[in-house]
């Protein structure tokens, strides 16, 4: 049985999320669909993760497991003919048996987006969030600081997220600007549904002065999710790398 190991990319607009569901156009769908256009069989694909309808990915990794023996190149030009244009596959490559995406990953980057002008030009709409209101963005750089380490992220979960586990490691967390738009840089090997819109959502109130930047370490320790800020448009969200200590 070969494993084989795709580097994906797709517009987050154009599909229902990751996950395959029925009667709407999925990523994992498409690529399944794809896939057994290629090598005949029914093949389910294991991802790193799964981004909401709306969030989009630069560097996804998928692998699948298959007894076809296509070229481990020709996956990538095979799938790349059969699939819609809103997601492509950037790499192909053969691992071993054992891989696994989800559990082998060692660290993973999301980027988001905050558009600050007063009027966001329209053809960003799918792309970036926008805020044309005025920030403290010195206090909400000193607020994120209190993301840093490893801690129960529970009250920055989203709904249906059952028994996950909420405590979560956060490696780095960057705010910067680039010209007129917000990024939030978030570095951590795994992350619960909707925590990243969530952070980025709270730091905004702090900008604001809705929320005190002290008052954060306290929502923490309440694991409340109704103490933290809103949850921000997936528009905004880039899933940017995926890290592995044999890649």
């Amino acid at each position: 049985m070969r494993n084989i190991m795709l580097t994906i990319s797709y517009d987050g607009s154009l599909f229902f999320g990751f996950q395959k569901q029925k009667n709407v156009v999925t990523v994992q769908g498409e690529i399944e669909d794809a896939l057994k256009k290629i090598t005949e069989e029914n093949i389910n694909i294991i991802s790193a993760g799964r981004t909401d309808r709306g969030v989009h990915s630069l560097r996804h990794i998928i692998n699948f497991h298959t007894e076809s023996n296509v070229g481990v190149l020709n996956f990538k030009t095979a799938l790349n003919h059969f699939l819609p244009i809103g997601v492509r596959v950037l790499d192909s490559k053969e691992v071993s048996e054992n891989f696994h995406s989800r559990f082998d990953a060692k660290m993973k980057t999301y980027k988001y987006i905050l558009n600050l002008d007063e009027v966001m030009d329209p053809i960003y709409y799918n792309y970036k969030a926008n805020f044309p209101y005025p920030l403290d963005i010195e206090k909400m750089k000193r607020a994120k600081e209190y993301f840093i380490g490893r801690k129960s992220f529970k009250a920055f979960m989203g709904p249906r997220t059952g028994n996950t586990n909420p405590i979560r490691e956060i490696n780095s967390f960057e705010i910067y600007k680039e010209n007129n738009d917000l990024i939030f840089l978030i570095k951590g090997q795994s992350f619960i549904r909707n925590q990243v819109r969530i952070m980025v959502g709270t730091l905004v109130d702090i900008g604001r002065g809705l929320i005190e930047e002290d008052e954060l370490e306290r929502i923490l320790d309440s694991e409340d999710r109704t103490r933290a800020g809103v949850t921000l448009s997936p528009n905004g969200l880039y899933l940017m790398e995926i890290l592995y200590d044999k890649f």
